[in-house]
Order: C-alpha cells, then structure tokens, then sequence
C-alpha cells in the first residue's frame, strides 16, 4: 500500500513538473579576474530531471565544489523544482579561457549549457579580491492581477523598534 501511494506522489510530481518551463543554464561570477583569484561557476537545472555531468575544469583549481542545493516548491497548484551545482574555481595562468558547457542526460536526450568565457589578467602585486556575487533564481515576485502591478521581493530592513522610557514612582 505504501508503494502504491509514494508511486501516486511521484506521478502527479512528475506531471506537475512537466507543464512547467524547464531551464539549463550556467552563471558565472567574474568574466574577468586577476591570477589567483577565486570566481565561481554555477550551473542551474529548472524542471528537469537526469544526470549532469559538470565540464571540464582542467585550466582552473576547484576549490571548492560541487556544492548542491535542491529547492522544490508548490504554490497554487504551480510547482517548481530547482537544482543547482555550484563550483568555486581558482585562476592561476594568464589568458583567455573557455570552461566547456556542462551536459545533462535525460531519457536518452542530452542536453548542455552555453560555454563559459572568462580573461584572467596578470596580478604581479598577489592582489586577492572577493568573487562576485551570483544572481539568485529563488527570488520571489507577486503578482497582483486586479491592480495588474508586479511586485518583486526587495530584502529590507526590519523595522526598528522605538524603546519605551520606563518611569520611575517613588514610594
């Protein structure tokens, strides 16, 4: 029984899934940067699901990675699931470089990502400067038909509290 209702489960994902927009795509944090720095890679899959299989980095050191993370959501019926490798590379020779694209194997299909160009220019005074920032894809916007206004979720700042004076009654 318990076989039958998890089979249930992953059949309506999978249909749910399917009428989605699927995406592949790679992003990376630095086009440009000086030998010896750290830029980072990240590949995103969208409403797929298969084997990846992550390009060949031989022209840079990994430092880190792949660092995966799985995001699934439902909201009003819509389901979104997205995955995403995420590679911290260091440059250490000069020139222009091209990081392959990244393949993803589904149901006999193989797909793959744009190559990835990036400069690496020559750092004589050992500078280290922190990777960019990636673009986040989890980020969420509302929508307001009756107003037909789009609304995107900003990060502020919470609200500061204004502290009470405490009065003080002698006795």
């Amino acid at each position: 029984m318990i076989k039958i209702i998890f089979s249930f489960i992953i059949t309506i994902s999978a249909m749910s899934l399917s009428g989605q927009e699927a995406v592949f795509d790679a992003v990376i944090s630095n086009d440009t940067v000086l030998a010896g720095n750290v830029f980072i890679v990240r590949y995103d899959i969208v409403n797929m699901e298969g084997d990846f299989q992550p390009p060949d980095f031989s022209d840079f050191n990994i430092v880190s990675g792949p660092a995966v993370s799985s995001v699934f959501s439902m909201v009003n019926g819509v389901s979104k699931r997205e995955i995403s490798y995420t590679y911290y590379l260091r440059a250490e020779d000069e020139g222009d470089f091209e990081i392959p694209p990244a393949l993803i194997f589904i149901s006999g299909d193989t797909l793959q990502t744009k190559p990835l160009h990036i400069t690496v220019l020559s750092n004589p005074e050992g500078e280290i400067v922190e990777p960019g920032s990636l673009p986040l894809r989890n980020e969420l916007d509302f929508y307001a038909p009756e107003k037909g206004l789009q609304y995107e979720n900003k990060k502020t700042k919470p609200a500061k509290r204004k502290k009470k004076k405490l009065k003080t009654i002698r006795l």
